[in-house]
């Protein structure tokens, strides 16, 4: 009872970041910006339902159609977040704690502490240059394999309503985070990587008289090379696309 207690209360709680009080739910969001006069949330929510829709997350089976047998029905919701220089995040999370549990592997890999250690003595010892990254909506770039459907909110827009069956790797999803992994480690084997036997996390690229050193943690990554923006170049590039 306490637990429950303290979640409903943090659920519920008036939450600020960089003191900015920030929106609970979409409603609440255009509620604010009303009261502010501007349109901070509801640009930054249009923003993020536009990516939805480039990335093709959602298959549109039409309005008011029943859910197809074998999708389980689940729910999506917005998270915001005010960021440290006042720009306003949107992001659609699923709710996958209410999903069935999959026997897929669900979480992506991380790097050790350790790891990152040795990275960084090795790039200094063969004077390589560092880079890092983030890679924007990372979990869109993979397909999702749970059988899922929505039903769309009104921040859908002319798709509030239809029912739309979950093709990406949805962030909330409980196995998004190795989708991403799994269709990232793709891309590194053709760009001719391969894991490091101590800690996979760590990915080499032989170069002759050296070698390249890519660590990843779930989307963000730290690459070590004589050149490190050819990575980076090569991964926004077709056949990968991706954007940092």
């Amino acid at each position: 009872m306490l637990r429950q207690a303290y979640a409903s209360n943090m659920k519920n709680a008036t939450k600020y970041m960089f003191g900015v009080q920030i929106p609970r739910n979409y409603q609440e969001a255009l509620a604010f910006d009303k009261a502010n006069g501007n349109a901070f949330w509801e640009d930054a929510t249009k923003k993020e339902m536009d990516q939805i829709k480039a990335y093709n997350t959602f298959q549109d089976i039409g309005k008011g159609v029943r859910v197809p047998s074998g999708c389980q029905k689940v729910y999506v919701h917005l998270t915001c977040a005010n960021k440290f220089d006042m720009r306003r995040k949107a992001r659609l999370v699923l709710s996958g704690q209410l999903t069935h549990p999959s026997n897929d592997k669900a979480y992506s890999g991380i790097l050790s502490l350790e790891g990152v250690r040795t990275v960084l003595f090795l790039a200094e010892l063969n004077e390589l240059h560092l880079c890092a990254a983030d890679v924007a909506q990372a979990y869109l770039e993979a397909n999702t394999r749970e059988k899922l459907a929505i039903v769309g909110d009104p921040e859908f827009g002319e798709l509030s309503g239809h029912t739309l069956i979950l093709i990406k790797a949805l962030y909330g999803a409980r196995t998004s985070g190795n989708r991403f992994a799994e269709k990232l480690a793709d891309d590194l084997l053709n760009l001719g990587f391969f894991q490091c036997q101590c800690d996979p996390a760590i990915w080499m690229r032989d170069c002759g008289d050296h070698y390249e050193y890519l660590c990843t943690w779930v989307d963000d990554l730290l690459f070590a090379s004589k050149d490190p923006m050819w990575l980076m170049k090569a991964l926004q590039d077709k056949p990968y696309s991706y954007t940092y």
